[in-house]
């Protein structure tokens, strides 16, 4: 691959120029004339103190040491969106692997979670009016956005630098906090359509809002209701066909070995496979699949397209309501009520269940009625699989309810002082129902050996006497109807399939409850102003509870009646934090030399927690003003994350890593020399670590080998450096599927402690006197966090056993009795260290009114520089993963570039919109053959999937979408009709051999296409 010449940094640069110049037109031309009047309304509102996301010392100016990125709403109305998630995920500063609505493998309940810097939503904090948000549960532990009414929020504040100082665990990558309405009057109703320009997708909303105030306080309330219809991959043309690319280059369509007619491997010698002269054959279409002249060879044509059936867009059904109260109960006390309830209905559809008998563990006996070819297949015999079409689509089925409640009160204490306090509780349930799947217990007694008994019915069970299987019947097994597996289609078939099909529900409770207290104020007087304090105190207790059902409960090795993928365990834990804040506020210098202001914010936090001890984190922030147009500004702060219910307490749950043995021909001792006749010649005191007994096996002292051992071939040659057999013992099977089994630390006896690490910003705000309306920020971030807390892959368990036996990691590798591995544990640990920077830039223009209206520009851009994942910092065996400008199918995606730009216009009764989305370009796999090999150096690209030192480019991707709003004033009403991906991009095609959904990354670009859309809105 040619290396590319134009550099990222030069690009990022340039791009807020070049898309300024675009939006502004020839509006810049006729902004030179007007300015805008400052009203005696305008100027008393700057007078009053607020506070902005990232400290609690509430100021006068907006502007300060913290990178707040602001979403007003107005700029909410004119995106169109119905939900919260939809909006947010536009944002630059998103990267990675957030869930939406469109994630269907792995997501599918309708959530949408918001991931700053790609770092993971468990690592961004989620906020309502500055409290904490009730969690869904899970691994990530991040909150759903989607469960905040829309119609009740009035600002969005984004804060991108780290605040665990201010706001405690989570708060790594940044805050995201959502400020509701507080002055609304009146009625106001609402509807919304949308729908693709393929007549699909289509959406309807609508909602209704109510405000009221007194001389003693207001009240607002409000629903929303939306709906979205799912969406096929197979409706869409580049996501109706799984793709294939092979060594960097050749690209296939294709589909999966596992289809309804079956892929089944022979044994040489078996007469069907030296009839036909291959191996792997499958039934001919339409036959019965009765005898061995019913089948034919398998060819790659044959493969079932799996990618047809699945969704790009989650169907799901959304309610919303709000209920926010103020009373004044004296002049200085004001009490005050936040309810918010959510219900969301939504499911996930994948292709019918696979079934592959040697994975699946289910043997089809040689003995089988239905056999034709009279051979085993399964885990002790060779391939078979095939697709139970007839349960139809494999689908979960999710009923989510959230409610938070915020009860409180807030005063004054003399004229500066501000104090509140606050009772928060929330909880999320969710109720799963799953389809598709079959009792394997039941299924592999129907796929036993069975026979037809005297009545001609085909019976479970073997005859006493082979040779009168129609006489014996007293070893029939009781309740079981066999299954002819190799015609799936079959009528007969398909109702005795039904027989073993199941549909386990599960359920999942998460409580957070807690109280704070906060104030601020005040303290002194300095030469160059007031001294302020915040100070509080914050309890929180948090709990989760996951049940399953019985045939869905994992064992140890992560296995359970049904098939492995749905297999999970209880959760049940809870965790209580204790913390204190304070924050100091001291403006140093006024009105100086070189000094307009120079003020230093100190805050440190400490957290006591009841499982882990405690923390403290601690803050510096500067902010200079040389002169009243700039401001230079700076943060340091330390941050942690606690961790979750689901990291400290779940059980095992399965999955299937691809793993690279490093134990090739081990077994034995390397002082036992054997001579040609098998007979020792010499056998030396056995070394406890001489050649990787912790990650290979323990030898014994009968064979100096693992139990059960191949025998070693006499005159066994030994390698000088590792001591390790050249031939006999474990065999390379090279790069292959394994068993992992997943898991909280706990149920290892893991002692699992907070992610720590610090946060960096250092940036400007320019604001032009002789440019009235225009304002630009550019802010350097870098972010670094230590003993991350990670499930850990079963590759880094082997290699870093291997690499060195005394690690901790050796206790989670289990190998069978000859040697191979059985499975690898991978709980959650401490292990990586996360090591991010990059740049953003933000700017604001704001032309006078002139005769053609007023105009206003925007531009937020961030350039990722660097974003590096350590995956174990004990050993140099795994190579740091460098991610800054690729896409990885395990982490998400880090193109160098990310923007968004907009230009607004209002006139009169009419508005309009442009937006602009922009994706930069981005490779898939590494020039660095390290990016994508295992610690043998052999090429593992299935496994990350990365393309051993090949780098595949891809170009950038843009959006428009375009909105016009008109108001009828005498009706108080507005209508608005818009488009999103006006122009019908479409998304790449990303070649990662299957692993994704719809063949491209659905957490970073649009897979529906042009999208149309309308809303009405009134006023009462």
């Amino acid at each position: 691959m040619k290396p590319r010449t134009t550099r990222p940094v030069l690009r990022f640069a340039a791009l807020p120029f070049a898309i300024l110049a675009t939006l502004a037109g020839t509006g810049a031309a006729s902004a030179q004339d007007a300015t805008t009047p400052s009203t005696d309304a305008d100027q008393a509102k700057t007078l009053d103190r607020i506070e902005v996301t990232g400290s609690r010392i509430r100021r006068v100016d907006a502007e300060n040491a913290s990178p707040v990125v602001t979403i007003d709403r107005q700029a909410i109305e004119k995106t169109g969106k119905l939900t919260i998630g939809d909006l947010v995920q536009e944002l630059p500063n998103i990267a990675g692997a957030a869930t939406n609505p469109t994630v269907n493998n792995g997501g599918g309940t309708g959530a949408s979670t918001i991931d700053l810097r790609g770092l993971g939503s468990q690592r961004t904090l989620i906020l309502i009016n500055g409290r904490r948000v009730v969690h869904t549960g899970g691994a990530d532990g991040g909150a759903d956005v989607n469960a905040i009414p829309a119609s009740a929020v009035e600002r969005i504040e984004v804060l991108t630098v780290g605040a665990s100082s201010v706001y405690g665990s989570d708060a790594i990558a940044g805050v995201v906090n959502f400020i509701m309405r507080k002055d609304f009057e009146g009625m106001q109703a609402s509807i919304d359509y949308g729908i693709s320009s393929r007549s699909d997708g289509q959406r309807t909303g609508g909602s209704f809002t109510f405000g009221q105030a007194g001389e003693k306080g207001n009240v607002i309330a409000g629903v929303n209701y939306n709906q979205f219809d799912g969406i096929l991959s197979g409706d869409r043309d580049y996501s109706k066909v799984a793709t294939y690319l092979y060594a960097g280059s050749a690209f296939s369509a294709g589909g999966s070995s596992r289809n309804p007619r079956g892929f089944i491997s022979l044994p040489a010698t078996n007469p069907t496979a030296i009839a036909l002269g291959c191996t792997d054959v499958t039934r001919i279409p339409g036959a019965s699949g009765a005898t061995a002249s019913d089948y034919r060879c398998y060819a790659p044509t044959d493969g079932y397209n799996f990618q047809a059936v699945n969704l790009i867009q989650t169907p799901q059904e959304r309610t919303n309501a709000f209920f926010l109260a103020n009373y004044q109960i004296t002049d200085d006390v004001n009490a005050f009520l936040e309810v918010y309830h959510n219900k969301t209905s939504a499911n996930f559809a994948l292709a019918p269940l696979p079934f592959d008998a040697r994975t699946d563990a289910v043997t089809v006996s040689a003995d089988n009625y239905y056999n034709p070819f009279g051979a085993e297949f399964g885990p002790d015999g060779t391939a078979f699989r095939t697709r139970f079409t007839s349960l139809g689509q494999r689908a979960a089925f999710n009923n989510t309810t959230t409610d938070q409640v915020v009860a409180g009160l807030e005063g004054f204490l003399g004229d500066t002082w501000k104090w509140d306090f606050a009772m928060n509780y929330g909880h999320q349930s969710l109720l799963t129902k799953t389809n598709g799947y079959v009792l394997y217990a039941g299924l592999a007694d129907a796929l036993g050996p069975s026979f037809q008994d005297t009545d001609g019915s085909i019976v479970c069970g073997t005859p006493d006497d082979p040779s009168t299987p129609t006489i014996d019947e007293r070893n029939v097994i009781a309740g079981c109807t066999p299954v002819n597996i190799f015609n799936v289609e079959d009528p007969a078939t398909i109702a005795t399939l039904s027989k073993y099909n199941v549909n386990p529900y599960g359920s999942t409770l998460y409580v957070s409850k807690g109280f704070e207290a906060n104030a601020s104020g005040e303290l002194f007087d300095m030469p160059a102003g007031a001294a302020q304090l915040a100070f509080g105190a914050q309890w929180r207790k948090e709990y989760q509870r996951s049940e399953v059902e019985f045939v869905t409960v994992a064992n140890p090795d992560a296995t359970c009646q049904i098939s492995q993928e749905a297999c999970a365990s209880p959760v049940k834990g809870d965790f209580t934090a204790s913390e204190l804040y304070a924050e100091l506020f001291l403006p140093l210098l006024k009105d100086v030399s070189f000094a307009k202001t120079l003020n230093v914010t100190l805050g440190t936090r400490y957290s006591d927690y009841d499982l882990f001890g405690n923390n403290t984190s601690s803050k510096l922030q500067v902010e200079w003003r040389p002169i009243d147009d700039l401001l230079l500004r700076g943060t340091v702060a330390e941050v942690f994350r606690a961790p979750s219910v689901t990291d400290l307490f779940a059980g095992p749950a399965g999955n299937a890593p691809l793993l690279q043995e490093l134990c090739i021909g081990y077994g034995a001792d390397p002082d036992l020399v054997l001579a040609n006749d098998g007979t020792v010649i010499s056998d030396g005191p056995l070394t406890p670590t001489y050649n990787h007994e912790q990650a290979c096996g323990t030898p014994t002292g009968a064979s100096h080998g693992p139990a059960g051992a191949p025998p070693l071939t006499p005159g066994t040659v030994y390698d000088p450096g590792t001591g390790i057999p050249l031939n006999g013992g474990i065999a390379d099977t090279g790069l292959g599927q394994s068993t992992g089994v997943t898991s909280g630390a706990a149920y290892v006896g893991y002692d699992l402690k907070p992610e720590q690490g610090k946060s960096f910003d250092w940036g400007l705000v320019y604001d032009p006197s002789w440019l009235p309306g225009f304002s630009v920020s550019l802010d350097y971030w870098r972010l670094y966090l230590n003993d991350t807390i990670t499930n850990i892959s079963a590759q880094i368990v082997l290699n870093s056993c291997y690499a060195n036996p005394a690690s901790d990691l050796c206790r989670f590798i289990n190998r069978f009795d000859n040697g191979e591995v059985n499975y690898i544990r991978q709980p959650a640990v401490n292990l990586g260290r996360l090591d991010v920077k990059g740049w953003d830039l933000a700017l604001r223009y704001k032309l006078p009114d002139t005769a053609w209206g007023s105009w206003s520009f925007g531009f937020d851009g961030t350039y990722v520089a660097q974003w590096d994942n350590d995956t174990d910092t004990t050993t140099d065996a795994d190579a740091v993963v460098h991610l800054a400008g690729h896409y990885d199918s395990s982490y998400g995606m880090f193109g160098r570039i990310r923007a968004r730009a907009f230009a607004n216009w209002n006139m009169g009764d009419w508005s309009a919109s442009w937006r602009i989305r922009y994706i930069g370009a981005f490779d898939l796999g590494n020039a660095d053959i390290r990016q994508g090999s295992s610690a043998d150096g052999a090429c593992s690209y299935t496994a990350r999937p990365q393309f051993c030192g090949v780098e595949v480019p891809y170009g950038s991707t843009t959006y428009h979408s375009f909105s016009v709003t008109y108001a009828m004033p005498k009706i108080n009403s507005t209508i608005e009709l818009g488009v999103d991906n006006a122009f019908d991009k479409q998304p790449p095609i990303v070649y990662n051999n299957n692993v994704l959904n719809a063949n491209t990354d659905v957490n970073t670009f649009d897979t529906i296409g042009r999208y149309f859309f309308g809303r009405y809105t009134v006023k009462f």
